[in-house]
Formats: structure tokens, C-alpha cells, sequence
């Protein structure tokens, strides 16, 4: 039987862990919550539309485009998601409806188109080609953000958006001013001028220079 050489050792071992590697990489992937692939889809279309940017004088702007505006475009997608599923459910019962149940559906409807137009109007001035990023305008996104957080309030409870953990990290990002930090405080130095005076002492009138303490 033949032998395994080191070597050939060394290249089962690594094409092993590269396999695990890609095992666990699917596990993740399959583990994602929708939000989290959602947010990954945006990322990786803000990173190709980088490429035709202009950022030499603001590279601020440049860290919000790919650190936050994709946490805020997934918010705004998952809005346009669930509104579009959800006003084709109430269209359903509403063909179905009694008389009784048309007011309430006919206004259910309305909020959910009121929640389309607005999260597609939104969607298309956050887009990663959007004239706003083209123009780096910081305070037309700190509108936006703040249009995105009010958007996703209306959308009932216990729908399963869960966009608010990257609600929270594109406000904090965007639009929360950080509070400048305050100068540490230096305790005074309290001087004496009376006994500062008196310090001057000609060392030659002195008869035991070591009864004076020089203080540094």
C-alpha cells in the first residue's frame, strides 16, 4: 500500500477545512432571518454602485453609505415586503367581506397602499445609484432616516418586520448628534505670592542652605 506523503497530508487537511468552512457558511446562511439577507442583498448593491461614486472630499458620506444607508434600505424593503403581501391578503377578504366588515377593510387597505407608495418613494431616494448619494447630501439622508422610523411605526405589532435592531443602528449613526466630550478639569495650582516672594532667598545670606526646602 502506498504511503501518504507530508505533503499530501497537508493538502487533504486543508481542502477538509475548507470544506467544513463552507458546511458552516451554509449553516449560517440558512440561519439568517429574512431581515438579515435582506440586508446583505442591500450591502452588496451599495458596494457595486461605490465603484461609479466620487468620494475625494467626502469620505464621511462614504462610511455612512456602506456602513448604515444598507441597514436602512433593508428597513424600507422589508416595508414594501409586507405591505405588498399584506394588502393582497385584505383585497381577498374584502371580495369575501359582509357588508359590516367593508368600512374596516376598505381603511385597512388604504394604510397598506398608504405603506407601499410610501416605503417605494422612500426606496427610490435611498436607492445606492440615487442623485442623493450622488450629491452626499448628510442632511437629506438624516430626513430620510427619520421618514423610515416614522414609516415603520405604522406597521401594526406582531407583523414580523424585525427591522428595529437596524432602525436603531442607522438613527444612532445618522441622525443622533454625539455630545461633545468635555475637557478633563485640571485642579488649580494655589500659589501663595506672599510666601512665593519669599522664596527668593540669595543662597550667599544664607547661613545653613539646608534649613531651606526647595519645592519643585
Amino acid at each position: 500500500m502506498e504511503s501518504i506523503s507530508d505533503q499530501q497530508r497537508a493538502v487533504a487537511s486543508q481542502l477538509t477545512k475548507a470544506y467544513r468552512r463552507i458546511l458552516r457558511n451554509r449553516e449560517l446562511e440558512r440561519a439568517k432571518i429574512l431581515t438579515q439577507k435582506v440586508y446583505d442583498c442591500c450591502f452588496v448593491n451599495c458596494l457595486k454602485a461605490l465603484k461609479n461614486m466620487e468620494w475625494s472630499h467626502r469620505l464621511f458620506y462614504r462610511k455612512l453609505y456602506l456602513g448604515l444607508v444598507p441597514h436602512l434600505l433593508g428597513c424600507v424593503d422589508r416595508v414594501i415586503s409586507y405591505a405588498h403581501s399584506a394588502k393582497a391578503r385584505a383585497k381577498k377578504r374584502l371580495r369575501a367581506a359582509k357588508v359590516d366588515d367593508l368600512e374596516g377593510l376598505n381603511k385597512e387597505c388604504a394604510e397598506l397602499g398608504f405603506l407601499f407608495r410610501s416605503s417605494k418613494r422612500l426606496h427610490k431616494a435611498l436607492d445606492p445609484s440615487s442623485e442623493l448619494h450622488k450629491q452626499q447630501d448628510i442632511e437629506q439622508l438624516k430626513i430620510l432616516v427619520v421618514e423610515t422610523e416614522v414609516l415603520v411605526k405604522r406597521v401594526p405589532p406582531g407583523s414580523g418586520l424585525d427591522v428595529q435592531f437596524n432602525l436603531d443602528i442607522a438613527i444612532k449613526g445618522i441622525v443622533t448628534e454625539k455630545k461633545a466630550s468635555k475637557p478633563e478639569s485640571k485642579p488649580e495650582l494655589l500659589v501663595d505670592n506672599a510666601n512665593c516672594l519669599d522664596d527668593w532667598v540669595d543662597v550667599d545670606d544664607v547661613d545653613d542652605v539646608e534649613d531651606y526646602v526647595v519645592v519643585e
